[in-house]
């Protein structure tokens, strides 16, 4: 497992309480992954993203404000961006390889 450090254009104004941690699964396997973290896709953001290979790449800080949730609410929260740390899983959502779920497991 490597852990690389990338950095992400889309911030949102603020800072996060980091009181979740929230997985995703990209949906897709492949580069654009990674651009997608950078913020080269759109203006999707995350925390990290966790490779097939086991590779943990981490876009922005824990208290930064990235959109990786949309519009969300739980427990009362709104906008559940600013309380979570976005974690994306690079799967299509239906095959997690085991070096994915040790690199998971160990990152939260």
């Amino acid at each position: 497992m490597q852990f690389i450090h990338e950095k992400t254009k889309n911030k949102s104004i603020g800072t996060n309480t980091c009181q979740y941690v929230l997985l995703h699964h990209t949906g897709a396997v492949g580069d654009g992954n990674i651009s997608a973290g950078r913020g080269e896709a759109g203006q999707v953001s995350f925390h990290y993203l966790v490779r097939q290979n086991g590779d943990i790449y981490k876009f922005g800080e824990h208290t930064d404000i990235l959109r990786h949730a949309g519009e969300s609410t739980w427990e009362g929260l709104v906008g559940m961006n600013q309380y979570s740390i976005g974690v994306e899983v690079e799967s299509k959502g239906d095959v997690y390889t085991e070096k994915q779920k040790s690199s998971t497991n160990a990152l939260i």
